[in-house]
């Protein structure tokens, strides 16, 4: 990220405020640190599948993105997104309806830079808000405040294991269809099913529609972008 780290000690991280912020759909996001002015406001996005607590809470023996962050000096925006196994459209929409409200409009938010931290999908959330952004007039201002985007893992060029569980739905339809015809249902083939037949899946498999249309776009231009691991 392209911003002066204001460093704090670990100890005065952890002291730092926390606070929750409203959101346009009803659900709380939390604030955490000092929102100091010239110093970017992270915003953190989880993977498929995950919650606020996939970037907040501490593993065993690590810290979490948002410590680690708090202690660098920066503030932090955390929330859950609301369809955290479903397509990127709705939480699309839902980041979309934060960078439009609070971002925008919340005193306390919307003069300060912005950053965000990405882990997996949220990596193609971020480039998808850019994108949107990048596109529409009256939101351009919010482009203009991105200070840089850091992606952990992020499928950009789809994920080698969700192509895996699409090619094995023809093969679980099948085998399920033969136990079924028995009078079995194993639960672990329902299960697997209900993976392989997920459009949010189907999302993440190499050359899928989303990511094709995503290639065709180039990322808007000024913005420091850093990635690690992932595909692309």
């Amino acid at each position: 990220m392209t911003a002066t780290l204001v460093r704090s000690s670990p100890r005065a991280a952890d002291a730092a405020s926390s606070r929750l912020l409203l959101l346009p759909d009803g659900t709380s996001a939390q604030l955490d640190g000092p929102l100091q002015p010239g110093v970017p406001l992270v915003l953190l996005l989880h993977g498929f599948r995950g919650g606020m607590t996939s970037m907040t809470a501490s593993r065993t023996g690590r810290t979490s993105w948002r410590d680690a962050l708090l202690a660098a000096g920066f503030s932090t925006l955390s929330y859950s997104q609301v369809a955290p196994e479903g397509t990127l459209a709705p939480n699309l929409d839902q980041l979309l309806a934060i960078a439009a409200g609070p971002l925008s409009r919340d005193p306390r938010l919307r003069r300060l830079p912005l950053s965000i931290v990405a882990h997996s999908r949220g990596g193609l959330l971020a480039r998808l808000l850019l994108d949107r952004v990048a596109n529409a007039r009256a939101s351009r201002r919010l482009l203009h405040r991105m200070a840089g985007v850091v992606t952990l893992h992020t499928p950009y060029g789809g994920s080698g294991l969700a192509g895996l569980v699409i090619g094995m739905d023809r093969a679980a339809r099948r085998l399920e269809a033969a136990v079924s015809s028995l009078g079995l249902r194993p639960p672990v083939l329902a299960t697997l099913r209900s993976i392989s037949a997920s459009r949010a899946v189907a999302e993440l498999a190499p050359g899928s529609p989303t990511l094709r249309a995503l290639e065709t776009r180039p990322a808007p231009v000024g913005i420091p972008w850093h990635t690690f691991g992932g595909t692309s």
